[in-house]
């Protein structure tokens, strides 16, 4: 095209056809044998309308960092650009902002591999300060300082050629094997970096489809888990990010000493790292067989003074592999790469945890609960997961194979080639749990003993805190199957066995035969062998009525407390027969999130405060749940509560005056919710009976 260079630099070097100092083709064309073929000629609308559009525009003088040197780096290549989302059916959400950007990875600089990866950085200097927009439809966060585009790289079209011994098979690239894996991981966590596909045109060409996701460092962190972003350190397989280090460098010292077989070296190790969440984060990489990890493509932060360090997928292109029957793959690699910062830092924490016997047992818990019955890696919600990441690409991936299709191949590789690589990994994944359990058992992470099977088994996916579920319509009749061994049992959510002891729990039950559940019910269930002390992995299921609800109420608001705003608190309460999931939820009034794992349980409370070390002084003996940000009005205001993906939980818009209680202002009284009614509604709140209120507790 007319002021677009004729080429694109030089290659840096040899590598198969490719020849260093020789110039590198220039490729702006959509290949004639996919946009003009019988096949995809009348998709082709339809193909580059399925997704949402994203625009850069800039000076062509400044695309000098994609043509010209795209292995530069750091903050002197970045460049002024418009960048404007279009979407096809909704017009009214399309949004311009200015904007920096710079060239986005690692090995997808090189020269050989045409469609290079993106960063986009919203900066004070080109306009505001933060982009303001609902990216991510499954995302509460709409304001970002950051977003990459990413191009696919090795796992794309154009992706790179290999070897002569080795070269890469592109036939098999699907695009979306990262995004599965980011999604899952929210899927097994409640947090991880967000995603959604879109097709990007540089300077008006079309440039492709390109993953538009979250880059989890400090910002991120700030986001979906609170505090400033001066309190993060993030940390990645490149480097030290922003942040003090010290928490981060403290985990990595216990790792590297040991003797975590003792229970208060083990104790003092969890401080740092929370073993729930990183034995997930293991499963699921060892789960879709992730070979360039770990000592490569890791995220991890943790905020001080005294955060547990997270870990977060990032660029999981290399899984699924072809060839395999299932994709599972254990993998902890070796020392890690020379000159790495931190030096296969994951297999270090791993395998001191794996010390400690508790551990253990609880490694092999989280398999057995992410891998069987509804978990998130079950068969059915991991096909079901990759089916719909896939659904929009279906229709998108006509307009890319007329793009890219044809760089690495004299006949391009088609939509049909694209589909045959998705149905591949989908199969894969048909009986990959119970692969990975064996791999897992044959290696020492799992135990000899199968857990109790329940039948009927959970069929509805758990929550982040809470077990698998199944509805009944009548009372239910629950049986165990199991090998030789004893079935210990409980019907009140405690693990059946003791810790650090291994013996049965005070609380657990000796199955001798059916049980009948006509209520909410948590069943947990280990099976044990007395003659070795060994026991099996935990199963655990929630039983309720299919009639049985769940639901979360603004219960009691302490708006403008005697004392000062230091003394201000909400309170919430679960007035349903179900526990809910409160896990990642956040409120809008306050500024305030719930952590992963947070669970709800019917009839229980939960209190968030404006200062801990005041209300402490106050309210002695009542339980703190969290602590929020921006004080509450004293002129009245709407309180919400929304779930992880942005439903509302809760809501309530109080005032001070046309019915509502006077002496809740400043008189040294808090608002209660009679327990009936519209909670908007001035008549449904009355003032509390005790001076002060009552949080946490009935008024």
């Amino acid at each position: 095209p007319a002021g677009w260079p004729a080429t694109w630099g030089t290659h840096r070097i040899d590598i198969l056809d490719y020849r260093a100092g020789e110039p590198v083709a220039a490729d702006y064309a959509m290949d004639p044998e996919i946009v003009n073929s019988p096949l995809y000629a009348d998709d082709m609308l339809e193909s580059l309308t399925a997704l949402p559009s994203v625009s850069l525009v800039m000076d062509m003088a400044d695309l000098d960092i994609y043509f010209d040197d795209p292995q530069a780096r750091g903050r002197a290549t970045e460049r002024p650009v418009s960048v404007e989302w279009i979407y096809p059916d909704e017009s009214a959400r399309n949004m311009q902002i200015d904007a920096g950007v710079r060239i986005q990875g690692g090995a997808g600089r090189w020269e050989y591999m045409p469609k290079h990866s993106f960063r986009l950085f919203f900066r004070n200097q080109y306009g505001a300060g933060k982009l303001a927009h609902p990216v991510f439809d499954n995302s509460p966060v709409q304001l970002f300082d950051t977003l990459i585009l990413r191009a696919g790289v090795d796992r794309s079209y154009a992706g790179h050629p290999g070897s002569v011994d080795a070269p890469r098979d592109h036939h098999e690239a699907t695009y979306t094997r990262d995004e599965w894996a980011r999604a899952s991981q929210i899927a097994m966590s409640g947090a991880g970096s967000h995603g959604t596909f879109v097709h990007l045109y540089l300077n008006g060409l079309y440039w492709g489809l390109y993953n538009l996701v979250e880059r989890p460092d400090g910002s991120f962190m700030t986001s979906y888990f609170d505090g400033k972003k001066a309190d993060w350190f993030t940390a990645s397989h490149g480097g030290a990010g922003d942040g003090p280090i010290d928490r981060f460098n403290v985990l990595l010292q216990l790792a590297q000493q040991g003797g975590l077989q003792d229970s208060a070296a083990y104790a003092t190790m969890l401080e740092f790292i929370d073993p729930v969440e990183f034995s997930d984060y293991i499963i699921l990489n060892w789960y879709a067989g992730n070979r360039d990890w770990p000592e490569n493509n890791w995220y991890a932060n943790v905020r001080n003074p005294a955060g547990q360090v997270r870990f977060f997928e990032w660029d999981a292109e290399d899984t699924w592999h072809p060839g395999t029957v299932n994709g599972a793959e254990i993998h902890l690699g070796g020392a890690g790469f020379e000159g790495a910062p931190f030096p296969n830092v994951i297999k270090q924490v791993f395998d001191a945890l794996m010390q400690n016997t508790e551990f253990r047992l609880l490694f092999a818990d989280r398999l057995y609960h992410q891998l069987t019955n509804a978990g998130a890696l079950s068969d059915a919600q991991a096909q079901a997961r990759w089916v719909s990441i896939n659904a929009p690409v279906a229709h998108a991936i006509v307009a890319e194979a007329a793009r890219w299709g044809d760089v690495r191949y004299e006949a391009p590789i088609t939509p049909q080639d694209w589909q045959a690589a998705r149905d591949t990994v989908l199969a894969q994944m048909a009986g990959n749990g119970a692969a990975l359990l064996e791999q897992a058992r044959a290696a020492g992470y799992y135990p000899a003993l199968d857990p109790p099977a329940f039948n009927p088994a959970p069929d509805q996916p758990p929550t982040m805190g809470s077990s698998p579920g199944y509805a009944f319509d009548e009372p239910l009749v629950l049986t165990f199957d199991a090998g030789a061994g004893t079935i210990y049992y409980t019907l009140d959510g405690t693990d059946p066995r003791t810790p650090i002891s291994g013996t049965p729990a005070e609380t657990a039950l000796l199955y001798a035969g059916p049980l009948t559940i006509d209520r909410t019910t948590v069943v947990k269930a280990r099976l044990f062998d007395a003659a070795t002390g060994h026991w099996s992995a935990l199963a655990d299921a929630m039983y309720y009525p299919a009639d049985a609800s769940s639901a979360v109420r603004i219960t009691e608001i302490m708006y403008n407390p005697l004392g000062g705003d230091a003394y201000e608190f909400v309170e919430i309460q679960n007035v349903g027969d179900r526990p809910v999931d409160l896990s990642n939820a956040y409120f809008e009034g306050v500024d305030f999130r719930f952590a992963p794992y947070t669970l709800l349980q019917p009839g229980a409370y939960k209190t968030m405060v404006s200062d801990f070390r005041k209300f402490r002084e106050r309210y002695a003996h009542a339980e703190i749940d969290g602590v929020y940000g921006r004080k509450l009005s004293n002129r009245g205001e709407t309180l919400t509560l929304r779930d992880i993906e942005g439903n509302v939980l809760a809501s309530v818009s109080y005032g001070v005056d046309q019915g509502w209680p006077l002496s809740a202002n400043g008189l040294g009284d808090s608002l209660v919710w009679n327990g009936q009614g519209d909670p908007n509604q001035a008549q449904n709140w009355r003032a509390s009976t005790q001076i002060n209120g009552s949080p946490g507790e009935e008024n």
